[in-house]
């Protein structure tokens, strides 16, 4: 007991030695306070881990290693990191597809002294940009439109292209269009829509045996035609293969009903979004 007494003693003695020796004792004594990892940051003093200690250090990394002045903690307080409001979006950093924006929030007052850290001073999230330039022909001038065939199912199908909720195996039709969904990158470009009018059509179109939409295909017909997201080629300009070019005649092939084509011509530019509710013979490029 006496022993421990002695140490005591001995310890207390050490430290009073340091603080009325006359001798700098500690970060107060010798106006330290730094930053970071700064081993000229030393002043005379006990540690908090080493009472006996003639030298003790006032920098943030004391903190780790347990060497830091008695006074640290009362001199060096802990400040926590402040950070500013998030700032507004940047725009998407592409014009045309899948892109990424960002927005950013400055840091008004850094952490010091083992305080609370900075969190994350910027956030980053998907887009798309929809400014592409698109190949259409106003003119007629473009000998690649005119040369496509346009590949076109009824717009009921349309909404079986990104449904999960089915059986694949029951309609191969559905499965096609839900594989061809996920197996190509999506461009989300506004869909656009076109009307036409039927110069020509097979005589299987017409048959009784045809389903009722592929009979309004016939001649001299108005019908509405969509180019959707999922249907546009960006190597084409991001638009529907076969969409055709104004007041020309070009192809076209009904492809669920085998043997039902024709020509048609594009009657009106073409208009962002989908076909007006009052078409009821509407349909979609694939």
């Amino acid at each position: 007991m006496r022993e421990k007494m002695a140490v005591c003693i001995s310890v207390l003695m050490v430290a009073v030695a340091w603080s009325t020796g006359g001798a700098e004792a500690g970060c107060a004594s010798s106006s330290l306070c730094c930053r970071q990892h700064n081993n000229t940051c030393v002043a005379n003093g006990p540690r908090l881990k080493s009472p006996t200690s003639e030298t003790c250090y006032c920098d943030e990394y004391c903190l780790n290693t347990g060497d830091c002045c008695t006074d640290f903690s009362s001199v060096c307080r802990p400040v926590d990191c402040r950070l500013g409001d998030w700032n507004d979006w940047e725009d998407c950093n592409t014009q045309c597809g899948r892109g990424v924006m960002t927005r950013k929030r400055r840091v008004i007052v850094d952490a010091r002294n083992g305080g609370k850290p900075c969190g994350s001073v910027s956030e980053r999230r998907l887009c798309w940009g929809t400014n592409c330039k698109v190949a259409r022909s106003t003119n007629g001038g473009n000998v690649e439109e005119q040369r496509e065939t346009g590949k076109i199912i009824p717009s009921v199908y349309g909404s079986w292209r990104s449904n999960k909720m089915y059986d694949p195996f029951k309609d191969p039709l559905r499965s096609n269009l839900y594989e061809e969904y996920h197996k190509h990158n999506l461009v989300t470009r506004p869909m656009y829509h076109t009307m036409y009018e039927v110069v020509r059509s097979s005589p299987i179109c017409g048959a009784k045996f045809a389903p009722q939409w592929a009979r309004a295909l016939k001649k001299g017909a108005s019908i509405c035609v969509e180019c959707q997201q999922f249907a546009m080629h960006k190597r084409l300009g991001v638009r529907c293969k076969g969409h055709g070019a104004l007041q020309k005649e070009t192809r076209w092939d009904a492809v669920i009903t085998p043997g039902c084509h024709g020509i048609w011509t594009m009657k009106s530019a073409a208009n962002n979004g989908p076909c007006p509710a009052s078409k009821e013979q509407a349909f979609i490029f694939i």
